[in-house]
């Protein structure tokens, strides 16, 4: 079980805190996360907190084939919405979790 869908109703949160389990659990050493492009600097801040006194190292990478287009965002309406709620919930990473 090389794979892990992360999809099941959990927020990014959960996700986070459910990781290092998981990486304990299968004894990984390092783990690559693959997000949506709008998500994937949020999702970086939350991942390694929740991994910061773990044994397993974490990489965040946009995918390469999603809706969202980081060059154009401002160009749809959907692609300013989608950046406009993504920005907002990082600015309240960053209140919430000052470095």
């Amino acid at each position: 079980e090389a794979g892990w869908d992360c999809h099941h109703g959990f927020r990014t949160d959960g996700e986070a805190l459910a990781l290092p389990h998981w990486t304990d659990a299968h004894g990984f050493k390092s783990v690559l996360v693959i997000s949506s492009p709008d998500h994937s600097r949020r999702l970086r801040r939350v991942m390694l907190r929740a991994m910061r006194d773990q044994p397993t190292s974490v990489a965040i990478r946009p995918a390469r084939y999603a809706d969202f287009d980081a060059e154009r965002w401002w160009q749809t309406r959907d692609g300013a919405r989608t950046a406009i709620i993504e920005w907002q919930k990082l600015v309240l990473d960053y209140v919430l979790h000052p470095l």
